[in-house]
């Protein structure tokens, strides 16, 4: 066993020789990816890092489409479904019929749904006004409360107060679904996103006008 473990340990420098002279011979591009694919496994060995790239791949647009791609409206079900703020304020959805809605489950030991926040608080904060946000979460409202202080978000959270309709149900986190004025959900994603763009808006103001 011992003279086995030191002959693998001594064939380790031929072994990165090889990989070395195969890295060589690549080219220019090929060995961009492989160096890019690197920097990704090491980033997201690191809690700090898993964010920070996260963030950056938000930031190029390549991931998570915003744009409209369902045409459903929202059944009795849905719009009976019961929200309670972290103050304790009730709301119900069919008290927002009428009105635009941006509805979005999240969790704070969810990396995807963390690292899309400061896109969802920078589009709250420029159509907040205009359009119902609803950030949802099942987690313990003092957990969210502590979030929200740490990370100085303005954007409202809410919990179920029933359960949760089927038809917006999340299979997974972070999922999205946008409801326009006249109560149809206009898009649903799963995934993160970057809110915080002019197709996010685009997908807003679509959402405030009537057909």
């Amino acid at each position: 066993m011992r003279k086995a473990s030191f002959q693998h340990l001594c064939g380790m420098p031929n072994f990165i020789q090889n990989r070395w002279e195969k890295f060589k011979a690549q080219s220019a591009i090929a060995k961009m990816w492989d160096v890019l694919f690197l920097v990704l496994i090491i980033a997201f060995l690191f809690p700090e890092g898993r964010d920070t790239m996260r963030r950056a791949i938000l930031s190029t647009g390549i991931v998570g489409s915003v744009d409209a791609n369902s045409d459903e409206a929202l059944t009795y079900e849905s719009e009976a479904w019961i929200l309670q703020d972290l103050n304790g304020a009730e709301v119900q959805l069919t008290e927002l019929k009428g009105q635009a809605i941006f509805l979005n489950f999240w969790a704070t030991w969810c990396g995807p749904c963390k690292a899309e926040m400061p896109s969802i608080e920078a589009l709250y904060k420029d159509m907040g006004d205009e359009v119902n946000f609803l950030i949802v979460s099942y987690e313990d409202p003092e957990v969210i409360r502590n979030f929200m202080n740490e990370e100085v978000y303005d954007f409202p959270v809410f919990f179920p107060r029933n359960g949760i309709p089927d038809q917006l149900s999340a299979e997974a986190l972070p999922t999205t679904l946008v409801i326009d004025v006249e109560g149809k959900i206009i898009h649903r994603s799963s995934g993160m996103s970057n809110w915080d763009s002019e197709s996010a808006r685009d997908l807003l103001r679509s959402a405030l006008k009537q057909s």
